[in-house]
């Protein structure tokens, strides 16, 4: 069967005094087991890409400097922007009502799980439930995940319900 086998090779030309090559002085690597490792990672990065744009939700990670590690394709729904403008983008930069989210944010970093109701100028009608989840390893907080849900259509049942008990 097929094996394949990945080489790096590098060299260098030594030359005489009038820039003649005399020889070529180099080294191969086998480098099949780095390639194997970039192959594997980039996969599972794949999978979980396809995984996470499949979820109704939004979601997205952050660090603790604010910046994006991933998004999925629902992130419109809370940025007006696809998953790939996001991607390495400061939170501040994303958000130009910023202040509104920082208490929420400053929690999830004190290693507090938030929820709140949000809704966005550009959409005044539309109702997301924002979800703040902290990632804690050893007791550090590494960053977060942010996940939003349009509850638009829960909150306008709720309401018509109100409404009906109301008559």
């Amino acid at each position: 069967f097929p094996v394949t086998i990945c080489i790096r090779a590098e060299g260098i030309i030594l030359r005489d005094g009038e820039q003649q090559a005399l020889r070529v002085v180099g080294v191969n690597s086998d480098i099949t087991l780095q390639k194997e490792a970039e192959y594997a990672r980039d996969y599972v990065n794949k999978q979980r890409q396809m995984l996470i744009d499949a979820m109704p939700a939004m979601i997205s990670y952050w660090d603790t400097q604010l910046v994006n590690h991933f998004a999925n394709h629902q992130s419109w729904s809370l940025f007006a922007r696809s998953a790939e403008q996001i991607h390495q983008q400061h939170l501040y930069d994303l958000l130009p009502n910023y202040a509104w989210f920082e208490p929420y944010i400053q929690r999830v970093l004190a290693k507090e799980s938030v929820q709140v109701e949000y809704n966005p100028p550009h959409q005044a009608d539309k109702t997301i439930l924002l979800s703040y989840v902290p990632d804690i390893e050893n007791n550090i907080v590494k960053g977060f995940y942010l996940f939003a849900t349009d509850i638009t259509h829960l909150k306008q049942a709720q309401q018509a319900k109100e409404s009906a008990h109301a008559l």
